[in-house]
């Protein structure tokens, strides 16, 4: 990474090839705890896609830290901008969309890193809640693609497996071979404008508040 903060790492797949990313701590993980905890709703509800011309609910849903080197492990949730009139499914949405900046907070450094993405491949359990792949596609400005099979790490470590056995000759064919596209969500381009706003703003908020984790993180007897 190119910026101090560390953003991204490389991680090394099979010879000579490294596959440069970086991952998020709070994934569904946040949304779980919402239902078990405050209150539970329908993860399938339409209503979740539904954007309105209101200040939004933002979420920072770091429940278990996170990665980068300026947040990091004294990072804690936090809803900015509730009023009286949100409802639990505004809580939801907020989560989904804070979760996906947070990646495109990620998408944002492999692009400043002359690394480019064409498309968001998407698995595990995320996939089953209907708005959440549109969600980031909206966000990222990728199309997103949904593999027939659930579990993609078992998948992924297969063809390495494969590959360095001699089945397949390199990872490429491999791909080919295994993965099965069985959905393609194209990106809505009025929903790209309005999330490229709203983005900016979480971000605003995520590295204003880094330092005030860390002393948030101090308050203790």
């Amino acid at each position: 990474d190119k910026n101090e903060n560390k953003r991204i790492q490389a991680y090394a797949l099979h010879r000579g090839i490294f596959l440069n990313g970086g991952a998020l701590n709070n994934a569904a993980l946040p949304l779980d705890w919402m239902r078990n905890t405050l209150f539970d709703f329908d993860v399938q509800n339409e209503v979740l896609l539904e954007i309105t011309n209101q200040p939004p609910l933002i979420s920072l849903p770091y429940l278990t830290g996170e990665r980068d080197s300026k947040t990091g492990p004294y990072a804690s949730g936090v809803f900015f901008g509730i009023r009286r009139n949100h409802s639990p499914i505004d809580f939801a949405r907020s989560v989904l969309e804070g979760v996906a900046y947070s990646m495109r907070y990620i998408y944002d450094a492999l692009l400043e890193n002359d690394l480019h993405v064409n498309e968001l491949r998407m698995g595990g359990g995320g996939v089953n809640i209907k708005a959440w792949p549109q969600i980031f596609a909206d966000v990222l400005g990728v199309p997103v693609t949904i593999s027939a099979v659930n579990e993609m790490a078992l998948v992924g470590s297969a063809m390495l497996a494969l590959t360095a056995g001699g089945e397949f000759k390199d990872l490429g064919q491999a791909s080919e071979k295994m993965l099965k596209e069985s959905k393609r969500i194209e990106p809505n381009k009025t929903l790209m404008r309005v999330h490229e706003q709203r983005y900016q703003f979480f971000k605003k908020l995520r590295e204003t508040l880094g330092p005030l984790y860390r002393e948030h993180a101090e308050l203790r007897f």
